[in-house]
């Protein structure tokens, strides 16, 4: 039994694959910090784990004994992402490397990163 932490596993991707794992007889451990009601979209099964992944400490908290990490926070409508253009940027960018630097410094087999779909333009 392998254990994943997602990095935001409340959204459609994280969602979506923390079913497949848990299905799979896997561990799952989500790292929210409970904004956009997250608390009611965790997939039952899934270990809650309240922080953020701007916060070195949290990310290294929730990082503690994972094999594969899977980093999906992001503000994932464009609108939202302009309006805060500052919560956005450090989210994606500082969160990013905050979640790769946690990884890197615990030797975590694997990171997966996958942004949003907004990125693609409207018509996406």
């Amino acid at each position: 039994m392998a254990q994943y932490l997602f990095a935001c596993g409340c959204g459609f991707v994280g969602r979506y694959l923390s079913r497949c794992l848990l299905a799979a007889g896997d561990e799952v451990v989500v790292l929210g910090n409970l904004s956009n009601s997250a608390l009611t979209k965790l997939v039952p099964g899934c270990e809650l784990l309240e922080g953020d992944v701007r916060k070195p400490d949290d990310v290294e908290a929730a990082n503690s004994s994972s094999d594969v990490v899977f980093h999906l926070a992001a503000v994932a409508s464009v609108g939202p992402s302009n309006r805060r253009w500052s919560k956005s940027h450090h989210t994606s960018q500082s969160g990013s490397a905050i979640v790769f630097e946690v990884a890197a410094r615990s030797k975590v087999g694997h990171v997966v990163y996958a942004s949003s779909a907004a990125v693609c333009g409207g018509n996406a």
